[in-house]
């Protein structure tokens, strides 16, 4: 009997390891998602920068 409760400790072990993996890939998914999101608010402001920068060289200029 004592191998069959080690082998059901193991089983309880490996579907904890398991669903802290899911949690921390979740994490992981949510922490990309963030990061893309600001590249894409960096990208944004870099254009807009851009835009006025080339807007200021226009009116100096004139």
């Amino acid at each position: 009997m004592n191998g069959g409760t080690d082998i059901s400790r193991g089983n309880e072990e490996l579907a904890a390891i398991s669903a802290s993996l899911q949690v921390l890939a979740e994490q992981q998914r949510l922490q990309l998602e963030m990061f893309t999101e600001i590249a894409k608010l960096l990208s944004h402001l870099t254009m807009t920068q851009r835009d006025q920068r080339t807007g200021f060289e226009a009116i100096a200029l004139r």
